[in-house]
C-alpha cells in the first residue's frame, strides 16, 4: 500500500476505513504505519484511540406521552430506504465519517423521526418539537440526516427556514445539495444524482442573490407529485409571504394530503413571538376586539401561517442558544396563525460530538477548572480603541490597530504557515476581527488592517532580517510551540520548519469586510484555499461557519446570552490545528463565555432530569440561571417568564474567585479569622479522618452565623454568602438542611512547604495545609477547589457502599445517603505559599503560578464548599423560567 501524501486527517481516516473494510486481518494501527507519514501517524492513531473509547450516548428527550401519537418506526421496514442510505454511505465512504459518529447521528434522528408522526398513516397531525445542539457543532447534519429518513419514510413536502441572511441561506442550500438532492456542482464530494423516479424537486437554489424562493421558479401542482420537494429560504418578509400565497395557489385537498416537515434552523432567531395574540376570546370567554398592535411579530406570524396551511405537518426547531425557545408560553393563539411554536411534543438534547471543542473546553467552568491555554486577553483599553462602546462615539471614531491586535495578526501568520507544514496549505484560514456591530466602524477599520498586511507582506519580501523575522520567531518560540508540546506534542517543530511556508501564506492573504455596506463575499465553495482576515459584525455572529478558523479577534460586547454565544464562531471542530487556534477577547467577556458554559449544561442537565422522570414539555420548567451583567434574552422573548430563585439541591457548589489580582491582604486576613472563631465555637472535633477533622450535628443556626460574616468575591456569580444562606433558611422552614457535618480538608501529612495552622481548632488539633493553582486566563481565579470524593467525609462503611450502589461518578450517591436534613460543609485552608516550587519563575515557562509575590503581606486562603442533598421542597434561587399551567385539549 502506498503512503497517502500529506492531506487533512478526514483524508486519512476515509482511505484508512476502506482500507481496513476490503483487507481481511487489516487493522487500524496497521493501515496507519503503512499510508500515513511518520509524522501524522500519533494524531491519527489518537483518533481513532478517541473514538474507540469515547461513550456515544443518546441524545435526550422529554416527550409530551399523553398526545395522540403511535408508535410507528420500529414497524418500518427499512430495506427500501434510499435516501438515508445513500446519506450513510457518503458520510462513511467519501466524508470519512467513523461508524460510531454516523451512529450516533442514526440513533439520534431515530429518536426524533419517531416522535413525529406516521406520514402514511390516517390521522392528522400538527407536531412542535425542539432539537438542542451546540454552537457550530454540526445540527445541519443532523437534520440532514433527518430530511433523508422523513423522506424515505413518506414525508413530500420538506421547508428548511435557515436565519436571516442570504450567507447562511446559501451555505445551507449547498449543504443539502451535496447531502439530499445530489445536485452539487461537478467535481463536488456529494451523494449523487439520485434515481430518476427519486429525483428532488428543489425551488430554490445557491445562487447568494437570486436563488431564494420565488414562485417562478416552478408551479405550485408540483406538490401533488409523488417525489420530495425541498425549498431552502431565509426567514425574511418578504420571501416567506411568496411562499405563503404559493401554498395558496395549491388545491386545498393537496395541502391536505401533503406530509410536510417544516426545519426551522437558528429557532431562537427571529421566530420567538416578540408581539401580541389575537385571540378571539378572552379568559373570561367574551369576544375581544384587539387591534393589529396585538398581533404576533412578523416572522413568528408568517411560520404559524405556514404551519397552519397543512393537516399533517411538523415543525422541528434546531438552535444551539434555547434561552427563548424554551421561555415561550405554551398557552397562547393567534386567530390567523393559531398556537405559538412552543415544542409542545417533544424537546430533544443532542449529546455533544466527539472532537468538539465548545465554551466548556475553550473558556472553562468554575466546575471543570480552566479551559485550554487558546485564550489570550485584550486589555480592555486596547479593546476600546478598535471598538468604540458608546454608539454616540462612532460619529467622531478614529480607529487605532492596538499592539493586541498587530500580536494577533502575527499569530495568524504563523498558524497559516504551521498548518501548511503540516501538509494542509491548500485548506482554507480565516481570522475572524469581530469589533462592533456598527457597520461605520468596520469600514474605517478594514483599510487599516489591509494596509497592515501590505506592510507585512513587504517587509517579509524585503528586509524580514530587519526584526519581522526574530519576532515571529519569539512568538513561535515561547508562545505557540509551549501551547502545542502540551496539546499533541507530536506536532511540535522549532521555527526554522515553518519558516519556508510563511512568504507563501503572507502571499495570499486577503481582507474582507462582511456587513451590509459592503460588496465583500465569503465563498469557501468557489476558493477552496483562500487565506483571509475576515471583518465584521452581525453576518459573522451567526449560523455562518467561517472555514479553517486560526485566529479570533472579538471585543464587542453583548448583553444577552443567545446573542453573545451565537457570536462565538471559534466554536466546532479543529482537527489536527486546534494547537494552532487562538481567541484574543477581554477578560470579561472570557468570564462571560464561562459563565454561559455552565448555564448551557444546567439546561441539558434539567432535560436529562425530566426524561428520566418521564415529564411532558407542558409539564418541564427549564430554569435558566440569571447573570447579573446579562439577559438571558431580548426582554420581547421574556415576556411570560418569572424570575425565580436559585436551587442549590443536588449539588456540590465551591467558592474559587478570590481577590488575588491584585491582593486584597486584608479581605484574607478576616476571612481567616473569622474560620478561626467558627471552628473554635464548635469545640474539639468529633473525629479526624486522614488528617481531616470533622464535627458533626453544627446547627444550620451555626453555619448561617459564619456566612453572616464569611467575605465571598464578586467572581463567584451564584456560590456567594448571602445566596447559601438564604438558600439554608429556605429549606429550613421545610424541615430539611437543619444540621451539617463541617469538616476541614486538610493535607495527611505536612508539607513543610506549605505548613500547617491549628485554624483555632480545640484539643491541639493542627491541620496540614493544601496547595492549589490559580488559573493563568484568570489570576482572579482557582481550579476547582474540591473534588467529588470529598463529599464522603463523615459517611460510614455503610454509607458508602450505599452511595456507591446509586453512583457516585458526580458525588450524587453520597447527597443522597445524607438525607435531606443534613448537608456538608467543608472548609479548604489553602497555603499561602501554594505554587512555591515555581517563586520567581515567569509564567510563560510554566504553567502554574505562586498565589503571592509578597509573602511578608499575605495570609492563607480559605475557600468553602457546600455539599446539598437532593430535594423537592420550595427552595428556590436567581433564575428565569416560564410557569407552565396548560389545560389540555
Amino acid at each position: 500500500m502506498p503512503a497517502l501524501p500529506p492531506s487533512h486527517l478526514e483524508a486519512y481516516v476515509r482511505a484508512i476505513n476502506s482500507v481496513v473494510d476490503s483487507i481481511p486481518g487489516m487493522t487500524q494501527e496497521k493501515a496507519v504505519a503503512a499510508m500515513v507519514p511518520s509524522e501524522l501517524q500519533g494524531e491519527t492513531l489518537r483518533y481513532f484511540e478517541g473514538i474507540r473509547t469515547v461513550e456515544f450516548k443518546p441524545a435526550h428527550m422529554v416527550e409530551d406521552h399523553d398526545r395522540v401519537h403511535q408508535v410507528w418506526l420500529p414497524d418500518v421496514d427499512r430495506a427500501n430506504w434510499y435516501y438515508w442510505k445513500r446519506l450513510r454511505e457518503f458520510l462513511i465512504d467519501k466524508k470519512g465519517w467513523l461508524i460510531p459518529v454516523v451512529r450516533s447521528i442514526d440513533d439520534s434522528t431515530d429518536r426524533i423521526l419517531g416522535a413525529l408522526e406516521n406520514p402514511q398513516g390516517g390521522l392528522e397531525f400538527n407536531t412542535r418539537g425542539l432539537v438542542v445542539g451546540y454552537v457550530q457543532s454540526g445540527k445541519t447534519a443532523n437534520y440532514s440526516a433527518l430530511i433523508s429518513k422523513a423522506a424515505d419514510a413518506g414525508y413530500r413536502l420538506f421547508i428548511v427556514l435557515t436565519g436571516i441572511h442570504n450567507s447562511l441561506r446559501q451555505q445551507t442550500q449547498r449543504r443539502l445539495a451535496k447531502e439530499l438532492t445530489g445536485t452539487a456542482p461537478e467535481g463536488e464530494i456529494s451523494v449523487g444524482r439520485p434515481l430518476p423516479d427519486r429525483e428532488w424537486y428543489t425551488f430554490t437554489t445557491d445562487d447568494l442573490r437570486f436563488g431564494d424562493f420565488n414562485p417562478g421558479h416552478g408551479s405550485a401542482t408540483a406538490l401533488a407529485s409523488a417525489n420530495p420537494i425541498l425549498i431552502v429560504t431565509k426567514k425574511n418578509y418578504t420571501v416567506l409571504e411568496k411562499l405563503i400565497r404559493w401554498l395558496d395557489q395549491a388545491q386545498q385537498e393537496t395541502r391536505d394530503k401533503i406530509p410536510c416537515l417544516v426545519i426551522d434552523d437558528e429557532a431562537d432567531q427571529a421566530s420567538p413571538n416578540t408581539g401580541g395574540n389575537r385571540s378571539p376570546a378572552d379568559v373570561k370567554g367574551e369576544i375581544t376586539e384587539l387591534t393589529e398592535n396585538d398581533k404576533p411579530s412578523t416572522i413568528n406570524l408568517q411560520i404559524r401561517r405556514i404551519l397552519s396551511k397543512f393537516k399533517k405537518v411538523a415543525y422541528v426547531g434546531y438552535t444551539a442558544t434555547p434561552f427563548a425557545n424554551v421561555l415561550i408560553d405554551p398557552d397562547t393563539e393567534d386567530k390567523e396563525g393559531y398556537k405559538d411554536l412552543y415544542p409542545r411534543s417533544f424537546v430533544v438534547s443532542l449529546q455533544k460530538p466527539f472532537d468538539y471543542f465548545g465554551a466548556e473546553e475553550l473558556f472553562g467552568t468554575a466546575e471543570s477548572g480552566d479551559g485550554m491555554d487558546l485564550i489570550r486577553h485584550i486589555p480592555e483599553d486596547q479593546a476600546s480603541r478598535i471598538g468604540p462602546r458608546k454608539r454616540n462615539e462612532i460619529a467622531t471614531y478614529v480607529p487605532v490597530l492596538p499592539p493586541k491586535l498587530l500580536e494577533a495578526v502575527d499569530d495568524f501568520i504563523l498558524a497559516g504557515a504551521a498548518r501548511a507544514q503540516r501538509g494542509e496549505g491548500e485548506k482554507p484560514a480565516t481570522m475572524l476581527i469581530h469589533p462592533t456591530q456598527a457597520t461605520e466602524v468596520q469600514q474605517r477599520l478594514t483599510p487599516l488592517v489591509d494596509d497592515l498586511v501590505g506592510k507585512l507582506r513587504d517587509s517579509w519580501r524585503y528586509s524580514r532580517e530587519k526584526g519581522m523575522l526574530d519576532r515571529l520567531r519569539q512568538r513561535w518560540e515561547t508562545e505557540f510551540r509551549r501551547v502545542t508540546r502540551s496539546i499533541q506534542a507530536d506536532r511540535d517543530v522549532p521555527f526554522d520548519d515553518i519558516v519556508p511556508h510563511i512568504g507563501r501564506f503572507l502571499e495570499d492573504v486577503v481582507v474582507r469586510q462582511l456587513n451590509y455596506g459592503s460588496e465583500d463575499e465569503l465563498d469557501y465553495e468557489r476558493d477552496k484555499s483562500i487565506k483571509v482576515i475576515v471583518i465584521g459584525g452581525n453576518k459573522l455572529s451567526r449560523g455562518l461557519t467561517l472555514e479553517g478558523l486560526l485566529v479570533s479577534f472579538y471585543v464587542r460586547s453583548a448583553n444577552a446570552y443567545d446573542t453573545l454565544m451565537q457570536m462565538g464562531r471559534w466554536f466546532g471542530y479543529r482537527p489536527g490545528y486546534v494547537d494552532l487556534t487562538r481567541i484574543y477577547t477581554t477578560e470579561q467577556l472570557a468570564k462571560w463565555f464561562s459563565h454561559l458554559a455552565r448555564v448551557e449544561q444546567e439546561i441539558r442537565d434539567e432535560i436529562a432530569r425530566y426524561e428520566l422522570e418521564r415529564k411532558t414539555p407542558l409539564d418541564l420548567t427549564i430554569k435558566i440561571r440569571t447573570h447579573p451583567a446579562m439577559m438571558v434574552t431580548s426582554p420581547a422573548k421574556m415576556k411570560k417568564a418569572q424570575t425565580v430563585r436559585i436551587s442549590y439541591e443536588d449539588q456540590l457548589v465551591q467558592t474559587t474567585s478570590f481577590p488575588l489580582n491584585p491582593p486584597e491582604f486584608e479581605w484574607f486576613r478576616d476571612n481567616l479569622a473569622i474560620t478561626k472563631d467558627f471552628l473554635s465555637s464548635l469545640g474539639p472535633p468529633h473525629e479526624v479522618v486522614k488528617g481531616r477533622p470533622l464535627w458533626r450535628n453544627v446547627s444550620a443556626d451555626q453555619v448561617r452565623d459564619f456566612l453572616a460574616k464569611y467575605r465571598t468575591h464578586e467572581g463567584n456569580s451564584t456560590v456567594r454568602a448571602d445566596l447559601l444562606s438564604d438558600y439554608v433558611r429556605r429549606q429550613n422552614a421545610y424541615g430539611e438542611l437543619v444540621r451539617f457535618t463541617v469538616g476541614v480538608v486538610g493535607q495527611e501529612k505536612e508539607q513543610p512547604e506549605l505548613g500547617a495552622d491549628s485554624l483555632g481548632i480545640l484539643g491541639g488539633t493542627s491541620v496540614n495545609l493544601i496547595e492549589r493553582s490559580r488559573l493563568i486566563k484568570d489570576l482572579s481565579s482557582l481550579k476547582a477547589i474540591g473534588s467529588q470524593d470529598d463529599q464522603r467525609l463523615g459517611l460510614n462503611e455503610e454509607q458508602t457502599q450505599q452511595a456507591e450502589g446509586i453512583g457516585t461518578a458526580d458525588g450524587h450517591g453520597y447527597r443522597v445517603v445524607r438525607g435531606k436534613e443534613e448537608g456538608l460543609f467543608l472548609i479548604y485552608p489553602i497555603s499561602r505559599n501554594s505554587g512555591w516550587k515555581y517563586r520567581g519563575k515567569s509564567r510563560v515557562e510554566n504553567t502554574r503560578c505562586e498565589l503571592f509575590a509578597d509573602l511578608d503581606q499575605s495570609e492563607h486562603v480559605v475557600g468553602i464548599a457546600f455539599s446539598f442533598p437532593p430535594s423537592k421542597s420550595g427552595a428556590t434561587g436567581e433564575y428565569v423560567a416560564v410557569p407552565l399551567s396548560v389545560d389540555e385539549e
